[in-house]
Formats: C-alpha cells, structure tokens, sequence
C-alpha cells in the first residue's frame, strides 16, 4: 500500500441516519458511558501501565483483593505498552531518521504505530469487572494556599518561535501526511503535530486544530477529524496532541487526567503551555505562507478564545487571522461547577474537599476566561449545541453576545456537547464557511 487509508467509519457520519443519532439523546448516552465506564477503565488502565506495578500493589490501590484475572489484565497492559513503544521507536526511525524509505515503508511504519497504540489503548476493556470499584479520576486536589505560591506570579508570557523539525511524509486519502516536532516551552516534552496538506497544489494557509480533554486520536483507530478533510480545500491542517494527551501522556495517567484531576492547579498549568505551544505553531506557519486559522473543540475551544484574548498584547504575526470554536463557553465558574461532566465525576465536591470556595476559585478562572478578542467579529466562527451541559450553552452564548459574531458566523443546532463536534463530519456549513472567510 502506498497511500495511508480513508478511515472506515466516515459513511457513519456523512449518511442521511446521521441526523437521527446526532440528536441530545446520543449526548445522554455518551455522558454517562464516559463518566461511569471509559473514564473508570481508564483509571484502571493507568495503574496498571505504571512501572513495576504487581497485581497486589494494584488491588492495594483500589481497595479489592488480587486474583489471576487482574494478574492476566496488568501483564496485557504492560506488553502492550512495551509493543507500543517499539513500534513507535520503529516509526520514528523511519519518519524523523533521515532514511530515503519508499512509501510503502512509510505507511507500513505508520500503520504499525496506529496498530500497536490502539492495541494498547484498547486494553482498558479488560478492567471492566472491576469498573463500579474503580475512581473516574485519581484526584489530587492542592488547596487555594498551594496553588498561590506557585502560580501567584505566573504570567502567559508571548509565545517565541522555536526549532521545528518536519518529518519525511507520506500519501494520504487526503493528500499527504507528516509530523511537526519541538519542545514545549514550559513542560519540556516533545510535541508532535500532524499535518495534513493537498496533494495537488501548495496550501493556501494553515488551519490549527486543537482537540478536546481526553480526545487522543492519534492512538485510535479509525479516527475521523472533520477539519482534517479542509486538506481537500487546500488548506494544511496542523493537528498537535495536546499537553498530558497521546504520546506525551504521564505515567500513572490516562490521556488528559492531570488537568481534572490537579483540580485549578491542573487547568492553570494546561493554558499556559497549550497557549505558548499554539503560539509556537502559529509562528512556524506564518514562515509557510498564507493566513493562519485557530480551531479549537471543547478544551481547545477554551484554549483558543483564550489565546484570541492574550493576543491582544503580541506582535501581529502571533494573532491567528480565524477562528473557529466548537461547543465553548465564556463562563468557566459554570462549566467547572454546572457542567454535567464535572459534576458526574464529582469535581465540585472535590474542589470544596480541599478548600475551594466560588470565591476562592473567581480569580483563578477569571484568569482564563475570555475578554476582547485580537480576532474581529467577522472572522470568528461559533458552533454551539443548544443542549449542551458540559460546556452549558449560556456560557458559549454569551461569548458571541460578547464578542457580537455575526449571525452568519453563529452555527446553533438542537445537539448537545457531543453530537455537535461530530456533526461537523455531516453538517460542513461552518468548515464552509471558515474556507470562505479566509479567502476573503
């Protein structure tokens, strides 16, 4: 095979039934499977990818006696893990080494990182006996004292450009493939983007698509990105893995579960090194021609509007030309209190366990919501589910009331949180729109 494969599962999203499931009872559904089952066996999942984990030292954890079955489900993550590991050692040889490989090598390399990090991924199946005995976060909440002497004085400094490596890249169903690689400025670890662009003809910019909390598609198989397929348009898509996410996960976490689990700490620390990372790419595509387009899903939502707010202060080169923000919310006292999500993993009763107060936590999330925008109205794009209660929809409401987007640049559909960002797949009114704005 010469050309990486269109995911399978695309017809699930682009045919007329889609409307039917792409409804606020599917959001229902995917709520309580997330918070009552995926984000438990995750849990589980974690433990037992930690070095040196025993079956007793995990049982110890969780409070349940060791048997063979757990033995048999922690020697599966760990050789998985390991297989994981090789494969993506292979892949980065053959990617980032420097070796003049056919591209049938290419795709083999990547198909077999794909293979192995969904194999390994995928283990968390084997915790669900287990799954009613198991915490959907392991919390470690530092108190409103804790988190003033650390982050009293940080600030979100302007991003800098840094050192960009480009992979060899490889035929895809949308053009062709590559990665991006640097170092985060704050966390230090490696970042990988992957970029998509046409095959036939230069791109005519850049779109940056930042994901959502525990949204780790470079692990899964298949995955279907909406925005990728912007490629097709013309455009390059830029996809990095966010921080604590993919392949820069924490040992001991799951993909994400250091921003819920540090509680403000958590959050503090994600925006401030995705806004500085974002802001590194930014840079990097300016030096690629052509206007620079933010998107942002759920967590990246909240990531670019706030980026879009800090930018205000920066040189012209660091402002993206575009936004485009999927289910977002100006309000974050709401979505970290009201939100379904957080209160079905019990985040506010943990928050309050440790000392935080609604007015202890007003100047903390004061911090990260946004103000005025470095983007104008008529180049922002707002696409928000009307039954939305993990990002409540008030708050995503009143940021385009705040921000007075244009009613053509305001998508509204009678979906939740969910459903909205798969909708994109079947509904490409706001990807069309985004292209038409800038080319304008």
């Amino acid at each position: 095979m010469d050309a990486l494969p269109s995911p399978p599962v695309s017809w699930a999203f682009r045919n007329p039934a889609a409307w039917f499931w792409l409804r606020p009872w599917f959001d229902r559904l995917a709520l309580r499977f997330i918070a009552r089952t995926y984000l438990p066996l995750s849990r589980g999942w974690a433990a037992a990818a930690e070095a040196g984990q025993t079956p007793e030292r995990f049982a110890g954890l969780f409070g349940f006696a060791p048997d063979a079955a757990l033995a048999e489900a922690i020697d599966a993550v760990q050789r998985t893990g390991q297989a994981h590991d090789l494969a993506r050692e292979r892949w980065r040889q053959c990617f980032f080494g420097g070796l003049d490989l056919a591209p049938a090598a290419l795709v083999a390399a990547e198909q077999a990182r794909c293979a192995a990090a969904h194999r390994f991924m995928a283990q968390r199946q084997r915790f669900v006996r287990w799954r009613r005995r198991l915490p959907p976060v392991r919390w470690v909440v530092a108190g409103p004292e804790a988190v003033a002497a650390r982050h009293a004085t940080e600030t979100f400094g302007c991003p800098a450009a840094l050192d960009v490596a480009a992979s060899a890249g490889v035929p895809s169903a949308q053009g062709r493939d590559a990665w991006l690689s640097f170092r985060s400025p704050l966390l230090g670890d490696e970042i990988l983007a992957r970029m998509t662009v046409p095959a036939a003809a230069a791109p005519k910019g850049t779109l940056i698509v930042l994901h959502g909390i525990c949204m780790e598609p470079e692990m899964w198989q298949p995955t279907l990105d909406a925005q990728v397929e912007m490629a097709s348009a013309g455009w390059r898509v830029l996809r990095p893995e966010g921080p604590w996410h993919g392949r820069r996960r924490l040992p001991g976490h799951y993909g994400g579960e250091p921003a819920m689990a540090w509680g403000v700490a958590g959050f503090l620390t994600l925006f401030r090194a995705w806004v500085a990372e974002v802001g590194a790419l930014i840079l990097w595509a300016r030096t690629q021609g052509g206007p620079v387009a933010l998107c942002g899903t759920s967590l990246g939502a909240l990531t670019a509007q706030l980026y879009a707010s800090l930018a205000r202060d920066w040189a012209p080169a660091l402002v993206p030309d575009a936004l485009l923000l999927v289910t977002t919310s100006a309000d974050l006292a709401a979505t970290a209190h009201d939100g379904a999500l957080a209160r079905r993993i019990g985040a506010p009763a943990c928050l309050a366990a440790a000392g935080w107060t609604a007015e202890a936590l007003a100047p903390w999330l004061a911090r990260l919501e946004p103000g005025a925008s470095a983007v104008p109205a008529e180049r922002t794009l707002l696409l928000l589910g009307r039954t939305d209660s993990v990002t409540p929809y008030a708050g995503g409401l009143a940021l385009a009331r705040h921000w007075r987007i244009p009613p053509e640049n305001l998508f509204r559909a009678w979906r939740g949180h969910f459903s909205s960002a798969i909708a994109l797949n079947a509904d490409r009114r706001p990807l069309r729109r985004l292209d038409e704005v800038l080319r304008a």
